[in-house]
């Protein structure tokens, strides 16, 4: 039954591929020139896969509604304990009032996926918006 149970599990975390959602994301920005930096390899749960998905769609969606960026980096990186993901446009607008508003996801969703992982999310405005997510290993 163990057996069974874990190769569902696989079955299930496979099937949904990261990288090609993310790509997936970028190639569908309206406007705004999205640069890709993937490099995470494939090993990550399902939920982890889930959260990150959410967290990039979320960034994406405040730099098209939020700001007059025309450039969008986004950043996926493994390091040895943690990943690493960068959401950073070239806007000049900075929007106050729309970081606190409860619409989406959020900020406040996203420190919640931060906080699931035992990692933290920063951002900042500086030259356009960024958002930097940390999420440890195991």
């Amino acid at each position: 039954m163990e057996e069974i149970r874990k190769s569902i599990h696989n079955l299930y975390n496979e099937s949904l591929d990261l990288r090609d959602q993310i790509e997936k994301l970028c190639t569908n920005v309206p406007n705004i020139d999205v640069e890709l930096i993937y490099k995470i390899e494939d090993n990550l749960s399902y939920d982890m896969k889930f959260d990150i998905i959410s967290v990039v769609k979320e960034g994406i969606t405040n730099c098209v509604k939020h700001s007059n960026a025309d450039k969008l980096k986004i950043s996926l990186l493994e390091q040895p304990k943690f990943y690493s993901i960068i959401i950073k446009d070239n806007g000049s607008i900075f929007d106050e009032e729309a970081l606190q508003k409860p619409k989406g996801i959020g900020l406040t969703s996203i420190k919640e996926i931060a906080s699931k992982y035992n990692g933290f999310l920063n951002y900042s405005f500086d030259n356009g918006f960024k958002i930097h997510l940390t999420l440890m290993k195991g």
